[in-house]
């Protein structure tokens, strides 16, 4: 993407020193990675039920095998055989 000279970004943060401040940061980062470990676990879910299927596991076994419900593992079943 090229930009043109007068296009910017400008992100507004208020900053508050000390504790709080730190607080505020390290929550911010944490639930960033919290953020990208949770989209890690959905990819990680998806393919391991797609390769359960295909061993011949029942949906109901592969939801306590993957740790979610038995309706999540048919809903995501039903969207990959698309």
């Amino acid at each position: 993407m090229h930009e043109k000279p007068n296009d910017y970004t400008l992100d507004l943060r208020p900053l508050v020193s000390g504790r709080p401040g730190r607080d505020a940061g390290r929550a911010r980062k944490l639930r960033e990675r919290a953020d990208t470990l949770a989209d890690q676990a959905s990819e990680a879910t998806e393919t391991a039920i797609a390769e359960l299927r295909q061993i011949g596991l029942t949906m109901r076994d592969i939801a306590a095998l993957t740790g979610v419900s038995y309706q999540r593992v048919h809903q995501l079943t039903q969207s990959t055989a698309r």
